[in-house]
């Protein structure tokens, strides 16, 4: 089920993940000096409001295009080129969730203080 499940998930999701933003955000990179890094925080439906607070409802803010919540947890990543000298995927870091009609290969390997991803060569 898992399988199923991650892989809907995914393609619910991927067309958007860095593109859509009210669901990522462009910053600066944490530890990188050449790459692209993003913020991607945690979705609307788990966000637990605070209980002694007052409930917040359509009419106090009608004409509202956004939701702020500070110290919000989420990830930040950043996107650089892999170099291919040094740092190589294979297919051992790869594993494949899906069904038949629609699967997804996942390769990730810690290297460093890093997590590389991507698409693995093809073995001959």
């Amino acid at each position: 089920m898992f399988n199923l499940t991650a892989t809907a998930e995914f393609w619910w999701y991927f067309p958007a993940l860095l593109s859509d933003v009210k669901r990522v955000r462009a910053v600066p990179p944490l530890v990188c000096s050449n790459c692209n890094s993003y913020f991607i925080p945690g979705s609307m439906a788990n966000i637990v409001l605070d209980p002694t607070q007052p409930i917040i409802t359509a009419n106090e803010y009608p004409n509202a295009l956004a939701y702020i919540q500070d110290d919000a947890p989420g990830y930040q990543i950043d996107f650089y080129p892999i170099n291919r000298q040094t740092e190589y995927l294979d297919l051992d870091d790869c594993r494949l969730y899906g069904v038949d009609l629609m699967a997804l290969q996942v390769c990730l390997k810690a290297e460093n203080n890093s997590i590389l991803a991507g698409v693995s060569p093809p073995k001959f």
